[in-house]
């Protein structure tokens, strides 16, 4: 059984919590993940590379803190593909607005992307309040470990 994650920066800096991103997309994916396997990139990039992305797929001229591409292919659905990209200048942003560090920011945008691989959506109120209710918990169990 294939399990893999990869994290790709491409905008270096060195308070990324790139070892903690990786276990904390493990930990999601073993929890909530019933198919045989997965196969995940998280790619942390800037504002204009965000905005190239949100335009191209999107049509939308701006940034966004994380977007989620599920690659799953038709032929294997038991094996989850998928990329994540990451906005390190939106998450630094919402850190400052939020309180918290960029790490933990970072962290918080990496279970929100995994959970919209594994189909959870934030469109209705409803459906972000549950997304962060999950993010909420997964943290917090995550936080248990000491790993953050």
């Amino acid at each position: 059984m294939v399990r893999n994650i990869q994290i790709h920066v491409q905008c270096p800096n060195s308070r990324l919590p790139v070892g903690d991103m990786e276990l904390l997309a493990d930990l999601i994916l073993k929890k909530y993940h019933s198919r045989k396997g997965w196969q995940v990139s998280i790619i942390l990039v800037n504002d204009e590379q965000m905005i190239r992305l949100n335009r191209t797929y999107f049509n939308k001229i701006m940034p966004t803190d994380v977007i989620s591409f599920n690659m799953d292919d038709n032929d294997h659905p038991s094996f989850l593909q998928g990329e994540i990209y990451i906005d390190i200048d939106q998450a630094s942003l919402q850190a400052r607005r939020y309180g918290a560090s960029l790490q933990n920011e970072i962290l918080r945008l990496t279970a929100h992307g995994i959970f919209h691989l594994l189909g959870y959506t934030d469109e209705t109120e409803e459906s972000s309040l549950m997304m962060t209710k999950l993010e909420d918990e997964i943290l917090t169990e995550f936080e248990q470990f000491g790993r953050n």
